[in-house]
């Protein structure tokens, strides 16, 4: 016999697999936000997206920094295409859309070292590992 116990699923973890599209669908909306809109709306739908976007991440289990990256990696995406299209047809969708990638990575690390200097700058160290314990003592006498 085995001594396994069987696993336990939480509601949340099933909706894993939909994350990236939920997230990619939040990049799109700000993007379209920010071409049919002017700033002030731009703005609250950023907020929105980036605040929505990171909380649906952390409810089914993805790391806030991955829920940036696929934002930001999308939303570059779709920029990119979107302005390359406008400009120079489908070769320029093509290579505006790589260009946006590149552009999304490069803000999604920016803002993911940023949110590191905070919480270094608070005594937080963002690089523990909180569920194997390391990092906690405790007194055994």
């Amino acid at each position: 016999m085995t001594d396994q116990k069987p696993e336990t699923y939480r509601l949340l973890e099933l909706f894993r697999p939909v994350a990236p599209v939920i997230l990619t669908a939040f990049s799109g909306i700000v993007v379209w936000s920010f071409h049919n809109f002017e700033w002030p709306g731009f703005l609250l739908y950023l907020l929105v997206g980036f605040v929505a976007g990171s909380v649906a991440g952390g409810l089914v289990g993805v790391p806030l920094i991955s829920s940036w990256a696929v934002m930001g990696v999308t939303g570059g995406l779709f920029e990119g295409a979107y302005q390359g299209w406008q400009l120079h047809g489908w070769i320029g969708a093509v290579l505006g859309g790589l260009l946006g990638v590149v552009c999304g990575i490069v803000a999604a690390v920016l803002l993911a070292m940023l949110m590191s200097l905070v919480l270094v700058s608070c005594g937080i160290d963002p690089f523990v590992n909180a569920d194997t314990g390391e990092g906690r003592k405790t007194d055994a006498a």
